[in-house]
C-alpha cells in the first residue's frame, strides 16, 4: 500500500465524516421542526377541545326543559323552518 493511497483513502474518509455530519445536522433541525408542529397540534386540538365541551353545555343547556312559567331564559336553536 502505497503513501498516496493511504492519503486517498484517509482524505475520502473525511469527507464521508463531513457528509455524514451535514446529514446529522439535518436530521436534528427536521426533529426539532417536528417537535415544534407536534406542539402546535397539540395545542389546536386543546383549543378545539374547549369549543366543543363549550357547544356541547349551550345544546344540554338548551335542551333543558324551562322552568314552569319562565321561557324567557330558554336557548332556543333556530333552523331553516323559524320563520314559520
Amino acid at each position: 500500500m502505497s503513501v498516496k493511497h493511504v492519503i486517498d483513502t484517509i482524505a475520502e474518509a473525511l469527507k464521508l465524516a463531513q457528509r455524514v455530519e451535514g446529514v446529522a445536522e439535518k436530521i436534528a433541525d427536521l426533529s426539532r421542526l417536528q417537535r415544534e408542529d407536534a406542539k402546535e397540534l397539540r395545542t389546536m386540538l386543546h383549543e378545539l377541545d374547549k369549543r366543543i365541551v363549550k357547544i356541547e353545555t349551550l345544546i344540554e343547556y338548551s335542551q333543558r326543559p324551562a322552568p314552569a312559567g319562565n321561557n324567557a331564559n330558554r336557548l332556543e336553536l333556530v333552523g331553516d323552518h323559524a320563520d314559520s
